[in-house]
């Protein structure tokens, strides 16, 4: 297969040119998902985390405000353990993960400007430590060393407060916080997408996800409405760099990439960053608030200083290299395969017109990203949210281009209404005969979806067909 294009047109775009998306080879093939399981939960779920130790998954609900336990030893048939409630700690809880036994949630305060909680516990879900941090923790991680949790403040702005964003390390040892703020301004000035952090106030950098480098000295801090992705020394316990992100090309317009989810890991030529080109503005952001250009949500700043528009979300996924520097981009290979497979049927009128509504906004919207390595090659999942599928990409030596194997539509319980919307990506090593699995929550149907990433080899069986 050639490796993924730079320019990016949207479905409707694509439909109305005819494109054909060019088939990859069948020695990028090395693997494929297969569906093996699906589970109801009967409520919004969203972000799933592995605790290796108990080989049970995590998995926050909305409403009520839990965790779920799974026993995933069978993965054909996964069933549930227990479920774990925070209400009475928190407004609402954004995120789970899992280290050797530990556990933690990120919890909104009651009011959501306020100070957020990281809560750790046990897998009988017995509270062990209860710690504060900045307002919205949208996201918290543990440090691949087991000796700090971090998280993402994202400090959304609500009813004319704007509370500031930063990133809190939590010392394991003795639970003390230590708060890192991004910027260095404290106090209100003008600020744009192109302003560095030292002249823009704190309230104004909004960090939603954090993928710590193996090593466990840096982390990777995607602050998706900044454009950026801000590098954290956790040794100094500083920021050590800032990176705008730039723009890709979403058909005629440039669009701000965005990222939601971030993820690193280490390759034979070394580290790689893989961000989700989600895109998302900032309403309350004054003159950088959205405007309209013919029919589709821009920039406004951009728009009237340069008469240009610029959209919101690149609707791609892009590999960058230790120091952010852009190596590779998915550019329009979501819609390219998405337009094939109506063409051949596999995608139907219904879902492709349900797609084609969001061309004004950010499209597909790429959000939660999954990693993992077979033989030499890495293979890397992420959700469309907005077109209920998942993509399957990889990264082969010199590790520089991405290759898109596939894309698969998650199935949903009820075939009329909204398209399944995965939200949170999570890959299970495999475990003796069982190869390793992708897991995909679903924040509208409440589903879990597991899929065996199978050899592309004719003798190699499958766990099972999809049922």
């Amino acid at each position: 297969m050639q490796p993924v294009t730079r320019s990016l047109f949207t479905l409707r775009a694509l439909a109305a040119l005819g494109v054909s998306f060019i088939a990859c080879s069948a020695a990028a093939q090395n693997a494929r998902l297969e569906m093996i399981s699906q589970i109801n939960i009967g409520t919004p779920t969203e972000i799933a985390a592995f605790d290796e130790q108990s080989g049970h998954v995590l998995f926050t609900l909305a409403d009520p405000i839990e965790v779920l336990v799974i026993d995933v030893s069978d993965r054909r048939a996964p069933h549930a353990l227990r479920r774990i409630g925070f209400a009475d700690v928190g407004g609402a809880i954004n995120s789970v993960a899992c280290h050797n036994g530990l556990f933690a949630v990120a919890l909104t305060a009651e009011r959501s400007t306020d100070p957020g909680l990281v809560v750790f516990f046990d897998g009988e879900g017995h509270r062990t430590k209860t710690v504060r941090v900045g307002a919205m923790p949208d996201m918290v991680t543990f440090t691949p060393d087991g000796k700090h949790a971090l998280a993402a403040n994202e400090g959304e702005p609500a009813k004319g407060v704007d509370p500031e964003g930063s990133v809190s390390v939590i010392d394991l040892s003795d639970y003390t916080v230590r708060t890192i703020t991004l910027s260095d301004v404290k106090e209100s000035t003008d600020a744009t997408w192109l302003t560095p952090p030292e002249a823009m106030p704190a309230s104004l950098i909004e960090p939603e996800y954090i993928a710590v480098a193996p090593d466990s000295r840096s982390a990777y801090v995607a602050c998706q409405e900044n454009n950026a992705v801000a590098v954290i020394d956790l040794e100094r316990g500083q920021r050590r760099s800032w990176h705008w992100l730039g723009t890709s090309k979403v058909g005629c317009m440039d669009a701000l990439r965005q990222p939601d989810t971030i993820i690193v890991f280490d390759t034979p030529a070394g580290l790689r960053i893989v961000t989700a080109n989600e895109g998302d503005p900032r309403d309350e952001w004054g003159d950088d608030g959205v405007a309209e250009y013919e029919g589709n949500d821009v920039v406004a700043s951009i728009l009237r200083a340069e008469n240009r528009p610029v959209r919101f979300g690149a609707q791609s996924i892009s590999l960058y290299d230790d120091s952010m520097q852009l190596l590779d981009d998915s550019g329009d290979a979501f819609a390219h395969r998405i337009n094939a497979m109506h063409q051949e049927g596999i995608v139907d009128d219904r879902t492709v017109k349900i797609i084609a509504k969001r061309d004004d906004k950010r499209g597909v919207e790429p959000e939660g990203l999954a990693h993992t390595r077979i033989g030499e090659t890495e293979h890397i999942f992420v959700g469309l949210e907005r077109a209920g599928m998942v993509a399957h990409l990889t990264c082969k030596a010199p590790y520089d281009t991405l290759e898109l194997i596939e894309i698969l539509q998650i199935d949903t319980p009820d075939t009329n209404g909204h398209l399944a919307s995965p939200e949170g990506l999570l890959a299970l090593p495999g475990v003796g005969d069982t190869p390793p699995t992708l897991v995909v929550t679903d924040e509208v149907h409440g589903t879990l979806t597991f899929f065996a990433i199978t050899k592309n080899d004719p003798a190699f069986k499958p766990l099972i067909s999809k049922p």
